[in-house]
């Protein structure tokens, strides 16, 4: 998990179970100023943010 004050990464979340290493498991992303309870996934609408904090987590 990466978070930057407002947005928060999520990296390979399986809701069905431990998904670390799987590579078909997606990463997850929240506007956590907007969406305080993580309802809302907003990385296929916003990519290049996903990207800038998954690069930020290795």
């Amino acid at each position: 998990m990466v978070w930057d004050g407002e947005f928060k990464l999520i990296r390979r979340f399986d809701p069905e179970g431990p998904a670390l290493g799987r590579e078909d498991a997606p990463d997850l992303l929240f506007d956590t100023v907007a969406d305080p309870y993580e309802e809302r996934d907003i990385a296929a609408r916003d990519p290049r943010r996903a990207a800038r904090l998954r690069e930020a987590a290795i």
